[in-house]
């Protein structure tokens, strides 16, 4: 329920920017809602792959390994989706 939370945070930020044309001082508050979300997320994430290692702790290092990778390469190819679909002009 926590996880969901943060993502709502996140989706909130974005309607915000996607909607108002002058966001001025306003990015502020948007940035907090930003951050907030973001940081839930990161904890949660770490905290279920600390239930996922459990006791088995020999192998700790190459989950948070892994699970680290994993998230540098969907991110990679996000990035690399998005400039395909909107190209700078």
């Amino acid at each position: 329920m926590t996880y969901f939370v943060g993502l709502l945070l996140i989706m909130a930020f974005s309607y915000w920017v996607l909607l108002d044309d002058q966001m001025g001082d306003q990015i502020y508050g948007a940035s907090v809602l930003l951050g907030v979300g973001s940081a839930t997320i990161l904890v949660m994430s770490l905290s279920m792959t600390a239930d996922l290692i459990g006791d088995q702790t020999q192998s700790g290092a190459f989950v948070y390994g892994a699970m680290s990778f994993t998230d540098k390469v969907a991110n990679g190819v996000a990035v690399m989706m998005i400039q395909t679909l909107h190209p700078c002009q």
